[in-house]
C-alpha cells in the first residue's frame, strides 16, 4: 500500500541553462525565483523535497534557504540529466518512492502534484506519467522498485527508458493543463512563463 509521506519530491535543478542566455532556475517568475517556486508546491505536498544541484550550486541553495528542501551537489552534472535522477536515487534510498520534477517548470502547480499522487496511491502500477492531449509531461512518479534500474541505466539515456520498457506498469493521468508539457529552456519560454504566472 502506498502512501503519501513515503513519496520523495525531487527537483532537478543542476544544469547549465546553455540555451537560456541567463541561469534559468534563478529566473524570477511571478516574483519568486523559478526553483523556489517549484519548491514551494512541492513542500506543500510532500514532506521529503530533495533539490539537486549542480552548476552554481551555492547560489541555488543560498534562495532556497528558507524553504524545507534538502540540497544534494551532483559534481556530474555536466553529464546530463540522468546523473541527476541517479543522484536523487542514492539520497533517497530504497524506503520512498519518486516524485521527478524538472527544475525549470514554473507553472507546476498543487493541482498537477496532488493529481499525479492520487493517482499513484489508487493503482498498483509503479510508474505514473501526467498526459496533455495525449502528450506525456512532468511530473513523473516512479516506485522504489525502479531505482536499481535507474542506477543501472548509462548516461545519455532519459527515465524514459524505464517508462518506455515498462507499459505494462505505467498509468497516465490525462489533465487539461498544458503547462505540464513546458519548461523553460529559451528567451522566448521565459516570456511566455512570466505572462502565464501574471494570469495566474
Amino acid at each position: 500500500m502506498k502512501k503519501q509521506n513515503e513519496i520523495a519530491g525531487v527537483i532537478l535543478a543542476a544544469g547549465l541553462s546553455s540555451r537560456m542566455g541567463g541561469f534559468k532556475q534563478l529566473l524570477p517568475i511571478g516574483g519568486s525565483p523559478a526553483v523556489c517556486r517549484i519548491a514551494s508546491v512541492l513542500t506543500e505536498n510532500l514532506r521529503q523535497v530533495i533539490v539537486v544541484v549542480g552548476h552554481r550550486a551555492l547560489e541555488v541553495q543560498d534562495a532556497l534557504g528558507e524553504h524545507s528542501v534538502k540540497c544534494v551537489i551532483n559534481k556530474d552534472y555536466r553529464d546530463g540529466m540522468l546523473s541527476s535522477v541517479q543522484c536523487a536515487v542514492r539520497e533517497v534510498g530504497p524506503d520512498r518512492d519518486y516524485l521527478f520534477c524538472l527544475g525549470d517548470q514554473p507553472s507546476l502547480n498543487g493541482d498537477i502534484v496532488q493529481a499525479v499522487i492520487d493517482r499513484a496511491l489508487r493503482v498498483d502500477a509503479g510508474i505514473v506519467v501526467p498526459t496533455f492531449k495525449g502528450k506525456r509531461g512532468h511530473p513523473l512518479f516512479l516506485r522504489r522498485s525502479y531505482g536499481p534500474a535507474i542506477l543501472e541505466l548509462e548516461q545519455g539515456i532519459g527515465l524514459n527508458a524505464i517508462t518506455r520498457n515498462n507499459p505494462q506498469d505505467t498509468v497516465e493521468v490525462s489533465l487539461d493543463c498544458e503547462a505540464i508539457l513546458q519548461d523553460m529552456d529559451t528567451p522566448a519560454d521565459y516570456v511566455r512563463e512570466q505572462a502565464r504566472a501574471k494570469r495566474d
